[in-house]
């Protein structure tokens, strides 16, 4: 495992708190996801929410 899904629309403060130490603790990088199935208005919610910071973005993007 590399990564870890720490922002998630659902997730409350609590949990993505909890989510970024594990990710921290055990060197993973931070993902995101906002459940987006396209602009149906029925799943998921808008592509731009429960998204990562742009530091986590950056160190993400550099070892894909």
């Amino acid at each position: 495992m590399f990564g870890l899904e720490a922002h998630y629309i659902n997730h409350t403060s609590e949990q993505v708190k909890y989510f970024l130490d594990i990710a921290k603790e055990r060197s993973l990088f931070v993902t995101a996801g906002s459940d987006y199935h396209g602009d149906d208005g029925i799943h998921g919610t808008p592509l731009t929410v429960g998204g990562m910071s742009y530091e986590d973005f950056k160190k993400f993007k550099k070892n894909i």
